[in-house]
This record gives structure tokens, sequence and C-alpha cells, in this order.
């Protein structure tokens, strides 16, 4: 790929978290150097505790890295910007305000117009499939469509780069499938450049251009899966279950690896 075109760069990114009086220190990503394209889907995947999250919130600007750097279009990330938007796998909605407000909550805190705002607003609800639950409020709202609100606000203020923390992953299987499908035609039709953080090689498979595998911690990047297959993806698909096996058959050696470590700690603390 063209390195001029090259959106989010990790360079050699540790992450240690201290010690305190209550937990040890632990190193979470020991050299994580990756880079994901202009208009690129990339999808994080590896076992529970390796990181992940931790990654995404330090190209956030949430966390900061113990050692090594991100990039944004060339630029070191120190902090969180309105380059980047977000969206967690909680809604985080305000339960006071309704679908619009919460839509257009970050514009107006950029001092947008009232008007710029209404036609942002329409035009997201047309995207996410919302219009006419401008004046809902979030309580009234699907699980399902708590999380379109959530991805309509974080495209509000028209980020470059989309940071999503498993936003399905307290979805149910049904609505789940839904909602892929939904995301993939409102990233289609916005061009912009995710990434992803998932538990789920199948979430992964049906969206991403391109699949982190994270090693267990301290992690490293232990695989790197290209997936050139036209979307809408089927799940069947030979090909699709081929590169599916490959990917689960690496990410078990690392949930093994994670068992037996914490198997030890079980029969350490037992002596």
């Amino acid at each position: 790929m063209d390195q001029e075109n090259v959106k989010i760069r990790a360079l050699n990114v540790k992450k240690r978290f201290a010690s305190t009086p209550f937990t040890a220190g632990v190193t979470a990503l020991q050299d994580i150097s990756l880079e994901v394209h202009e208009g690129e889907f990339a999808a994080l995947i590896g076992p529970s505790g390796c990181g992940k999250s931790t990654f995404l919130y330090i190209v956030a600007g949430f966390e900061k890295a113990t050692a090594g750097e991100v990039q944004i279009s060339g630029h070191t990330v120190t902090k969180p910007g309105p380059d980047r938007g977000i969206v967690f796998q909680e809604y985080v909605l305000f339960p006071w305000l309704n679908v619009e407000q919460n839509i257009t909550f970050g514009l107006e805190i950029q001092n947008a117009s009232k008007a710029q705002c209404k036609g942002r607003c329409r035009e997201l609800l047309e995207i996410t499939g919302l219009s006419g639950f401008e004046n809902n409020y979030p309580h009234t709202l699907s699980g399902g469509m708590q999380q379109r609100v959530a991805i309509a606000r974080a495209l509000a203020y028209d980020p470059e780069v989309l940071l999503m923390d498993e936003p399905f992953g307290a979805l149910d299987a049904q609505t789940k499938r839904r909602m892929i499908a939904d995301f993939v035609r409102i990233w289609e039709s916005m061009n912009k450049t995710v990434l992803f953080v998932t538990h789920s090689v199948e979430e992964a498979l049906m969206l991403a251009d391109t699949i982190f595998l994270f090693s267990f911690r301290p992690s490293h990047i232990k695989g790197v899966f290209r997936i050139e297959l036209p979307r809408p993806r089927d799940v069947a698909h030979p090909k699709f279950v081929q590169i599916q096996k490959e990917i689960m058959y690496s990410l078990d050696e690392e949930v093994e690896k994670m068992m037996r470590l914490e198997l030890k700690g079980d029969e350490a603390k037992q002596k």
C-alpha cells in the first residue's frame, strides 16, 4: 500500500501500568507497530486482557504510551482531538437529551450554528436509519437504535478516524447481525478510517479489510490478515471459513497461554 496514505501509524508502542498498593505492575503492550491506511477498516482481536482497548485509548489520546508513539496523518498523538471520534460498548448517551440533542452535542460545544447542527443531524439520521426518531429519548429506544445514535454522534463533527471499542458487544445475536450490515453501509457511504476492537472473529471478518491479531500480554502483533472478500460477506463462503479457522487457531494458542498463566497464579495462591 501507498506509504503516503497512512492514516494511523503505531511505532513500537509499549504500555506498562505501574504497581499500586493493591495491584502488581503489568506490561500490557510490549511492542505494537502497525499501519492503517486512509479509508481502511481495521480490526483488533486477541484474548481478554491483551491490551486491545488500551491501545485504542492510546490512539484516542485518553492513555499515554510508556514508550513509542502513535501518529494520525503523520502527527504524534498527545491528547484527544476532533480528528478522532469514539464509540464505546456502552452507549454513553445523555438520558436527559433527545436523539437530535445527543447527536449535535459535540457540534454545539464547537459553536456550530443551529442551522449547521440541524442540517448535519438530518443527514446523519438518514444515514443511520433514525429518521423520525429525532425527538425520542434514549430510554425509549432499543439497544441497537441507541448504538446508532452513539455512532451518529461520533460522526457528527466529521472526524478523520472512527475508533470503536466493542460497539456491538452488548447486543443480542440477531440485532448484532443487523447492526453489522447497517454499519458496513454507513462506513461505505462516509469513507472513514476505522479502528475497531472486538472479541469476535466472525464480527471482525464481516467488517474489516485488515485484522491485527494481538498476542497475550505483554502484547505484540502476532498476525496480520488481509481480507479480500467482497461485501456483504457470506459466513458460509469457503474462503471466509478458511480464514476464520486460521485466525481461530492462532487465537486459541494465545488463550491457552492466558489460561495456563491464570492456573499457575491460582496454584501459587493455594500454597
